[in-house]
Parts: C-alpha cells; structure tokens; sequence
C-alpha cells in the first residue's frame, strides 16, 4: 500500500510541476511578446488554470487519508482561497480577468507551485534534497505569499461590484426563498463573507510558514 501511494504522490506532484511550470511559461511569454500582455493573460492561461489549480483539492484528501503529513485546516484553507479566486470571482468577473493584478497573481501562484511541488517530488524520490531547493521552498513565500494575497484581494475586491450588479440583475449562484429547504444563498454575501475570512486568514497562514521556515532551515544550518 505505501509503495503504491508514494508512486501516485510522485507522478501527482510531478505532474502538477510540469503543469504550473507551462503556465508560467504562457505567463511570461504573453507578458514579453505585448507591452499589454496582461489583458491578454486570462484567455492564455484558463485553460490550463482551472485544472492545475483545482488538482489542489486532492491535496485536502491527501491529509484527511493520511497519505501526507499535513494539517489539514492550513491545507483546506490555502486550497480554498485559491479555488475561491479561479472559479468564484475569475470565471464569473470578465470585468477583472484582463486587469494587470492577473500578472503578478499568476507569475506568485506558479512560482510558489513549481518550487512545491518540485520540492515535494524530490523527497518522496528519498534523494537528498538539495540545499537550494530548501531554502527556496521555504523562502520564496516572504515575498510570494504578501504579493500574491493582494493580487488576489484587488482582483476579489474589483469583482465585487460586478458580482452584486449580476446577482441583482439574475440571482446567479445564488438560492433564494421560500423553497423546499428554507435555505436562502446570496452569492454576493457569500463572496464578502469569504473576503472577511482573509483578515484572520491570511496573517494566521503567515505565521504557519515562517514558523515551518524557522524550523526547516534551522535543520539545513545543522546539517
């Protein structure tokens, strides 16, 4: 059973490195080959986004299951903000799918991503991990992680007027009463409910990894 689960979590993070490695590489060549590259970044990469990103949610299962070694509130939370983006205020806002925040937000998430899961691969291979490839893993998000949320919260905030304009106009994803299940969803509540969560939320995750950083390279000064 553990040999078959360490050869799926290798072809599962390998893969996802290949995968978030070609989006940066879509990032950065639509972003050099137009000085107005960014607007044209959502239609480039979408397709490649939302599945790359939504394989993050096998990484809750992962946790719950026991196959990796996770807490899984820090790993739901992370997964879910990033989902939350791509398809709650992403897909549903082609007001805000060409400003300039999707180049920052998407070079952050695919750098983070490639160095994760490169990280991830080479350990469950039980090869040494190399020095460099530590450091970065447990660095890279001082800068990435701050950039990235506020890329995330301009694009979430943007959205919000059109959000509450399209639920006004045609109650979309949203449940009203009465019905059968006395159970009433205002999208647009729901979306400003989520933002909120960001002002605990983020600082809380903050913390998680520079305490998992101080832990993990105190090791590599040992070593």
């Amino acid at each position: 059973g553990t040999m078959l689960g360490t050869v799926y979590l290798v072809l599962y993070n390998s893969a996802l490195c290949i995968g978030w490695a070609y989006l940066l590489y879509l990032t950065l060549d639509t972003l050099a080959s137009s000085p107005d590259g960014a607007s044209a970044l959502y239609a480039r990469v979408v397709d490649l986004l939302e599945p790359v990103q939504s394989a993050a949610v096998l990484e809750i299962v992962h946790c719950a299951v026991g196959l990796v070694r996770s807490g899984v509130f820090a790993t739901t939370l992370q997964v879910f903000s990033r989902i939350g983006i791509v398809w709650g205020i992403l897909r549903t806002t082609p007001e805000v799918q060409t400003h300039g925040a999707m180049a920052s937000l998407l070079i952050m998430w695919s750098l983070t991503e490639v160095v994760r899961y490169a990280f991830y691969t080479v350990q469950l291979l039980k090869v040494p991990v190399p020095a460099a490839l530590l450091w970065v893993r447990y660095s890279l998000f001082i800068v990435a992680y701050p950039v990235g949320i506020t890329s995330e919260l301009v694009l979430a905030v943007l959205a919000t007027p059109h959000i509450q304009k399209m639920v006004a106009e045609t109650d979309a994803y949203s449940i009203r009463l009465p019905n059968a299940w006395n159970f009433g969803l205002d999208y647009y509540w729901l979306i400003l409910c989520c933002l909120l969560l960001y002002v605990p939320g983020a600082p809380f995750l903050y913390k998680h990894m520079l305490k998992q950083r101080k832990s993990k390279l105190t090791k590599l000064k040992a070593a």
